[in-house]
């Protein structure tokens, strides 16, 4: 960041992953938590996503890019702990459970078709062809 790329002999100008042009997530979110016995921290996010003609889609938005996970009671961050995440966990290790924590986070529509879940879908689908390819290739040699 920043790039620049031209689209119909047009240029843009990419200046951050919120950038609307690249539709990536949907803005930041921010919540408060608790670390559970099993080194968890569930998604809260406060932000509700009702979509579609009938308002069919609706959800938590999910968690897109993870920014920071911080310790409430001394303001420190303890990303170092974070072992991996999901759409709607952080998974933590060697974390005190019962930890106060504020998360925050770049947020995705809860919807397969709907932002950065469209080109996540796509890049699936292309690992799974070459895949399917590779084994095809295997299987008859």
């Amino acid at each position: 960041m920043p790039f620049v790329f031209t689209k119909n002999n047009k240029f843009h100008y990419i200046a951050s992953l919120l950038d609307h042009q690249l539709g990536l997530f949907d803005g930041i979110s921010v919540f408060d938590s608790c670390i559970t016995n099993k080194h968890l921290i569930k998604n809260e996010t406060q932000e509700f996503y009702v979509g579609g003609r009938k308002a069919y889609y609706t959800g938590r938005y999910y968690i897109g890019k993870l920014l920071d996970v911080v310790n409430m009671s001394n303001g420190l961050s303890i990303m170092d702990y974070v072992q991996e995440y999901s759409f709607g966990k952080i998974y933590m290790h060697d974390a005190v459970p019962l930890t106060q924590v504020r998360v925050s986070h770049l947020r995705i529509p809860p919807h397969y078709q709907m932002g950065g879940m469209v080109y996540l879908n796509r890049i699936r689908k292309e690992i799974v062809k070459a895949l399917s390819a590779k084994a095809s290739y295997f299987d008859a040699a």
